[in-house]
């Protein structure tokens, strides 16, 4: 998949923003609530979004850094495109406000797939040391 166009502007922001856990925190919580939101426009990258925000949010807490840094930056990277309410395609176009949105996700998503695999391994493991989950369920249904 092609490089969204727009989107070395949002990575070369993200490398600068990665090592200030205030403003990565801040980007995490625009994302969580635009995307809260914007229920329907999302929802084809609705789970793939909430795994980036996850990721991205442990790695700046320091739950989770099994990832490399350009992983991070690039799911930060997505992160800013989308709060930008004006980037190639602005979001007040109704209709076509979003589709630039998903693009750049499904692109960041598809780049990360085997970290985002290894992060998503990691929260069930997570869960099932925790007991949410029981052993061999990795559904969290009892």
């Amino acid at each position: 998949m092609k490089k969204p166009a727009g989107f070395e502007a949002s990575r070369r922001k993200a490398a600068n923003l990665a090592g200030d856990l205030k403003k990565t925190t801040e980007i995490i919580n625009r994302a969580i609530i635009k995307s809260e939101k914007q229920q329907g426009k999302i929802d084809k990258v609705r789970d793939e979004m909430d795994l980036l925000i996850k990721m991205v949010g442990a790695w700046a807490r320091g739950e989770y850094r099994r990832v490399p840094l350009k992983t991070i930056i690039t799911g930060l990277a997505a992160l800013l495109y989308f709060v930008n309410p004006i980037d190639m395609i602005p979001d007040f176009l109704l209709g076509l406000g979003f589709l630039d949105d998903v693009t750049v996700i499904a692109f960041v998503f598809n780049s990360i797939r085997k970290d985002i695999g290894e992060f998503s391994q990691w929260c069930v493991d997570q869960k099932r040391q925790s007991g949410e989950i029981k052993e061999g369920n990795d559904y969290g249904l009892q």
